[in-house]
């Protein structure tokens, strides 16, 4: 994050040539992020699988965590490279998303009464669609100025 904070401040002519290298550090830098925030509620969960409190349901808990963990980064993502108008970030974005719908429906589904699945389903739902009306808007948007000029 740094390192594309940094390029960009050094935005000059000469400096346009490492783009590569700059979505690879952005890149990075937000997939780091999400295996820290993923270790985190890992570690969590891991630490209240043995009490009274949560036992057998703490790995429940853990993975329906991390899939929603997953898609609201992947929604933020989203949004920050419609923001920033970077396609390196929403690229990003959809893979997480990918990732996040298939862990859903092959391991959050597996332990989920049905009920539950229903509302995951909706939420999962409700963040792709939101993804996608960003990317009409952002698509609209762009058309549109293509025709004016």
């Amino acid at each position: 994050s740094a390192v594309a904070w940094l390029h960009a401040r050094s935005d000059t002519a000469e400096h346009r040539e490492y783009g590569g290298a700059l979505a690879t550090a952005v890149i990075t830098a937000n997939v780091l992020m999400l295996v820290t925030l993923s270790t985190e509620i890992h570690a969590f969960w891991e630490l209240r699988a043995n009490g009274l409190r949560f036992g057998a349901s703490a790995d429940f808990i853990r993975q329906m965590m991390l899939s929603a963990t997953w898609g609201a980064y992947a929604a933020a993502l989203t949004a920050a490279g419609f923001k920033r108008d970077y396609a390196p970030i929403r690229y990003l974005a959809i893979a997480v998303f990918g990732v996040t719908v298939v862990k859903v429906f092959t391991v959050d589904f597996s332990q989920l009464d049905s009920i539950y699945r229903i509302l995951s389903s909706l939420s999962l739902g409700l963040l792709l669609v939101g993804a996608s009306y960003l990317y009409q808007r952002h698509g609209a948007s762009a058309s549109q100025a293509e025709r004016t000029s």
